[in-house]
C-alpha cells in the first residue's frame, strides 16, 4: 500500500508538469487548426487567382449548391487540400517511427527533460517558420518541410510518452496514484486542446492567420520556461547506460519482444504486448477519426455550421475528460487497472459503433461523449 506522504509528494511534483503539458497542449493545438485552415485558403486562391477567397469552413456543406460552378471548385481544392494533408501526415510521421523510440529509449539514460525540450523546440520551429511563411507568402508546400523538422525532433507523441514516463517515475509501482496521476495528466492535455479548440477560429476571424501562428509560436515558450521548474523525475541509480551501438540496440528490441526476461522470469510480456497492440489499434482509430470528424459532422444529417462545430468540440472534450477523471477514480474502487483498460476496448468498438451509425445528434453526442469516454484515455 502506498504512504501517504509519497503519494502527497507525487502530486506537488506533478502540478508544474500539468501547467507544461497544458499550455503545450495549447499551443500545439492553436497552431495545428490554423495552419489546416491556412492550407485549405491557400489552395482556394490557387484554384482561382483572380477571384475573391470565400472560406467554407464557415458554413456547413448542407447549405452548398452542388450544381454551383462555385462548389464545384470547392471539390477540387478539397481534393487538393487532401493530398496536401496525406504529404503532411507523411512527413511527420515517418521520422516519427524513429525518433519516437529513440528518444523513449534515450530518456531511460540521459533523463526525460532533455527529450521534452527537444520535442518544444521541434514544435517552436514548425510554427515560426509557418508564421514567416503566412506573411511572406511562401509556397504552401513549404509547410510539409517544417512539420518534418518537427516529426524529426518527436513532437507531441514525445510529449506525451515523456508526460507518461514522468508519473511513473514519481510514483509507486502497481499504486493507484499511477493510474490517477496519469489521467490527471491527460486531463490537462486535452483542457489544452479544448480550449484552443474553441478559441483559435475567434483568433483566426479577428486577427489572422499570421498572427494565430504567431500565438501559437509565442505560447509554445511558456512550457519551456516550466520545464525549467519542473525536477528530473528519473533519480541516477535507475538509469540504463548508454551504449552507442545500432545493432546492439536493435537485438536488444527484438529480444524483448520475442524472448523471456532472464531477470524476471515472472514477467507478463505477453499481456503486456497484447495491451500495446490494444493501445495501437485504438489510437490509430483516434487519430483516423479526428481527421475525418469535421467533414463527417458538417454533412447530413447533421448539418452542423461553424457555430455547433466550436461548441460540439469543446464540450465534447471538457466533459469527456470530466468523465475520465471521475469515471476512473470510481471504478478504482471496484475494478483492477486492467480491468478498467478493457471496459475502455470495450467501448471503443461500441463508441465507433454508434458514431458511424448515428441518425440523429443525440445519438453522436452519446457515442462521442459518453461511451468513449473511457476509452479515449485509459488504455
Amino acid at each position: 500500500m502506498e504512504s501517504t506522504s509519497t503519494t502527497s509528494g507525487s502530486r506537488r511534483k506533478i502540478i508544474p508538469i500539468c501547467g507544461m503539458f497544458f499550455t503545450f497542449s495549447f499551443a500545439y493545438s492553436i497552431g495545428s487548426y490554423s495552419y489546416g485552415e491556412y492550407g485549405h485558403e491557400a489552395f482556394w486562391k490557387k484554384v482561382r487567382p483572380d477571384g475573391p477567397f470565400k472560406n467554407h469552413t464557415h458554413y456547413s456543406l448542407c447549405d452548398a449548391n452542388t450544381s454551383s460552378k462555385e462548389y464545384q471548385e470547392e471539390q477540387i481544392v478539397q481534393s487538393l487540400v487532401s493530398k496536401w494533408s496525406t504529404y503532411m501526415s507523411l512527413a511527420q510521421g515517418l521520422p516519427l517511427l524513429v525518433s519516437s523510440g529513440l528518444f523513449s529509449t534515450l530518456s531511460d539514460t540521459f533523463g526525460r527533460k532533455l527529450f521534452v525540450l527537444v520535442s518544444l523546440m521541434g514544435v517552436f520551429l514548425k510554427t515560426f517558420l509557418m508564421c514567416l511563411a503566412v506573411e511572406y507568402n511562401w509556397n504552401v508546400y513549404l509547410f510539409i518541410l517544417f512539420i518534418f523538422i518537427d516529426g524529426c525532433c518527436g513532437t507531441w507523441v514525445i510529449q506525451l510518452a515523456m508526460s507518461m514516463a514522468m508519473v511513473s517515475d514519481l510514483t509507486i509501482e502497481g499504486g493507484k496514484s499511477r493510474s490517477f496521476l496519469i489521467t490527471v495528466v491527460g486531463f490537462f492535455l486535452s483542457l489544452g486542446y479544448a480550449l484552443a479548440s474553441f478559441t483559435t477560429g475567434f483568433i483566426i476571424r479577428n486577427l489572422g492567420f499570421y498572427w494565430s501562428l504567431g500565438i501559437a509560436t509565442m505560447v509554445i515558450i511558456a512550457p519551456m520556461i516550466l520545464l525549467y521548474f519542473v525536477e528530473e523525475t528519473l533519480q541516477v541509480n535507475k538509469r540504463v547506460q548508454f551504449e552507442c551501438n545500432i545493432s546492439t540496440y536493435i537485438r536488444n528490441l527484438v529480444q524483448f519482444y520475442i524472448e523471456d526476461d532472464p531477470v524476471n522470469q515472472r514477467s507478463t510480456k505477453v499481456k503486456y504486448i497484447l495491451c500495446l497492440t490494444a493501445f495501437i489499434c485504438i489510437l490509430l482509430s483516434r487519430l483516423g477519426c479526428f481527421s475525418v470528424e469535421i467533414y463527417y459532422i458538417m454533412n447530413t444529417p447533421f448539418c452542423f455550421d461553424p457555430v455547433l462545430i466550436g461548441i460540439f468540440q469543446t464540450s465534447k472534450s471538457i466533459v469527456s475528460e470530466f468523465l475520465i477523471l471521475f469515471g476512473i477514480k470510481i471504478m478504482q474502487y471496484k475494478l483492477s487497472d486492467s480491468a478498467i483498460a478493457l471496459v475502455g476496448t470495450i467501448t471503443s468498438v461500441v463508441s465507433f459503433a454508434m458514431i458511424g451509425s448515428a441518425s440523429s445528434t443525440g445519438l453522436l453526442i452519446a457515442g462521442k461523449k459518453i461511451i468513449s469516454s473511457v476509452s479515449e484515455k485509459y488504455i
